[in-house]
């Protein structure tokens, strides 16, 4: 993305630390806004209620799909970090696919942050649909453990269940999200909170490209 800017030459503001995000982004806005321009914040993973709602048509594809298929999943293991495919998700399991159980592996912010922030989409959502659904925080399970050092950070067993993947299914995982969600599948499964006769559905969110900005990280284990 870095490179991108570069090449359309647009001005890149530096923050110290992640949080100092948000507030930095409404000060430009507001910055650009007294100089008559129209700013647009997209926050962190393009988590607002637009980009939700993906995930809640998502859950509706996905019921019907299952009814389709007479598959009927008992789990969707998926990333969470920023919350926008979270919430998307809890909100179209209560529409369409209340059975399933919903489980987010979390690969960046604290699980309490990402709880409140899936509350706060999945409200605006409601409002705008006018719909009446409740949604605890019990509906909102973030399992955390499984990011390494930190987001986007590669851990051995990032590394281990991207080649597992690879290599028994052909299919590529990135490692800052799928990769390590896929390692707390597996954790899930061996430790038996999962069950070896269920019926699993592994979201895999895209960011394939990615993977070739760990080279060396994979080179060193290869």
């Amino acid at each position: 993305n870095i490179l991108l800017d570069q090449i359309l030459d647009v001005k890149i503001h530096r923050v110290k630390s992640s949080s100092d995000r948000k507030q930095r982004m409404e000060e430009i806005a507001e910055e650009l806004q007294d100089e008559g321009k129209v700013p647009y914040i997209i926050p962190t993973g393009g988590s607002t209620k637009l980009g939700a709602l993906g995930y809640v048509l998502f859950m509706k594809e996905i019921a019907e799909q299952s009814e389709e298929m007479e598959i009927t999943f008992d789990y969707l293991i998926f990333p969470t970090g920023s919350a926008g495919t979270q919430a998307g998700i809890v909100l179209g399991k209560k529409l369409y696919y209340p059975e399933i159980e919903i489980m987010g592996i979390g690969v960046g912010d604290g699980r309490e942050e990402i709880i409140a922030d899936v509350q706060k989409i999945t409200s605006e959502l409601q409002e705008e649909w006018a719909l009446d659904l409740a949604i605890s925080d019990t509906d909102i399970i973030v399992l955390e453990g499984y990011y390494g050092q930190g987001y986007g950070d590669p851990s051995k067993e990032m590394i281990d269940a991207v080649k597992l993947i690879a290599q028994l299914e052909g299919i590529f995982l990135d490692p800052v999200y799928n990769g390590k969600a896929m390692v707390g599948l597996i954790d899930l499964i061996s430790r038996e909170e999962i069950l070896a006769d269920s019926n699993v559905l592994f979201l895999h969110s895209g960011g394939g490209p990615a993977i070739f900005s760990y080279a060396n990280a994979f080179a060193k284990k290869l």
